[in-house]
């Protein structure tokens, strides 16, 4: 009998940005603010292994939801497949790949940013992105 392989695709709301630099978490959302007009606040550490992973919110008042997640912290990642990426830009609504496209080009100018991508999330581990869902 022949043996039939299933590939179960993650089922995602959200899109993600990667953002690798050397600056806290506190001053890159102080610099995302003023650079794109935005308001990201302190929200609740993310928690693992004894680790905290601080995150900033954004509510763009229009059913877009944007949240910044510290990926590395100390010597611990939260997504093991993303060592080089410093922090995750988390997009929740309706923003479409253009506006994507435009948000990356405009962190990428940002004079402390040394990169800034858009990450395929069908390509990462499911339970690591279960982590940020």
């Amino acid at each position: 009998m022949k043996k039939k392989i299933i590939k179960l695709s993650i089922e995602t709301k959200f899109k993600l940005i990667g953002i690798a630099t050397r600056i806290s978490a506190h001053k890159l959302s102080w610099l995302l603010n003023t650079e794109l007009n935005t308001d990201f606040k302190q929200a609740s550490d993310l928690i693992l292994n004894n680790t905290n992973h601080a995150i900033y919110e954004h509510d763009t008042n229009t059913g877009v939801f944007f949240h910044l997640i510290e990926n590395k912290n100390d010597s611990v990642t939260l997504i093991k497949q993303l060592k080089n990426i410093d922090y995750l830009l988390k997009i929740e609504g309706d923003f479409s790949k253009n506006q994507i496209t435009q948000l990356t080009k405009k962190i990428r100018n940002i004079e402390s940013i040394t990169a800034c991508l858009t990450i395929d999330i069908q390509k990462l581990k499911q339970k690591e992105v279960e982590l940020i869902s």
